[in-house]
């Protein structure tokens, strides 16, 4: 997980609500589509993550060596 959030600069939130069906491992893309939290009463959430400026999800792809 410590890569991961390393080389995709993803955001605490974002790894956390991490499921398999957002990795697509033919195409070497990782698509962050939630965020979790914890709420007043310390219940994990769900919610969507900030955008891209441009309003386009994050997504990154594995890099070429």
């Amino acid at each position: 997980m410590v890569w991961l959030a390393m080389t995709t600069g993803a955001r605490r939130g974002e790894l956390a609500a991490l499921r398999w069906h957002h990795l697509d491992l033919a195409a070497g893309v990782l698509t962050l589509r939630h965020s979790a939290y914890l709420n007043e009463h310390g219940q994990l959430q769900r919610r969507t993550p900030r955008l891209t400026s441009s309003g386009e999800w994050r997504s990154t792809r594995k890099r070429s060596r």
